[in-house]
């Protein structure tokens, strides 16, 4: 049997993005650490009736798309962050953008939902720690994919332009 590779895809300058007031165009979403979601689920539907030898399910048509967590080194005074907590209190929807490190020099392939900001936890108040924040955002529309364009060695609060 022949040796088949796998594609990995390093999480080194992967970006968590946000869309601004201006349509089309992200910001990364400073100080990122870490992040996990969304994670899409399909409710069961039940389908048993009164002739059923066994209990009878289906996947739901309509799925869940779930959360984004991400964990923020936290800054009070980048407009990334203070937009996400503005947005947490008026429960405002955005576009967000998960952009992945193919190591391509010229494109990257991307996730963009709209989601609003269900939590912004803020910690780290202990010796020998940064101030950090945790970030929930809940996912409210479908998942979509595309293809961002270069340059991608951006530094925190850096636009880059949509390119669908």
């Amino acid at each position: 049997m022949p040796f088949v590779s796998a594609v990995v895809i390093p999480t080194e300058d992967t970006r968590v993005q946000v869309e601004g007031a201006t349509p089309g165009t992200f910001t990364d979403i400073a100080g990122l650490e870490q992040f996990d979601g969304p994670n899409s689920e399909a409710a069961e539907v039940k389908k048993t009736n009164l002739q059923s030898q066994v209990q009878e399910t289906r996947g739901s048509l309509i799925p869940d798309n779930g959360e984004l967590s991400f964990s923020l080194q936290g800054n009070p005074t980048d407009t990334t962050q203070t937009q996400l907590q503005a947005d947490q209190a008026t429960g405002m929807v955005r576009n967000y953008r998960i952009i992945l490190n193919t190591q391509s020099a010229t494109t990257r392939p991307y996730f963009q939902f709209g989601a609003w900001v269900k939590t912004y936890n803020r910690k780290g108040g202990e010796a020998e720690n940064n101030w950090m924040a945790d970030v929930v955002l809940r996912v409210t529309t479908p998942i979509t994919t595309g293809s961002a364009t270069a340059p991608f060695s951006m530094g925190a609060g850096t636009v880059l332009q949509g390119n669908e």
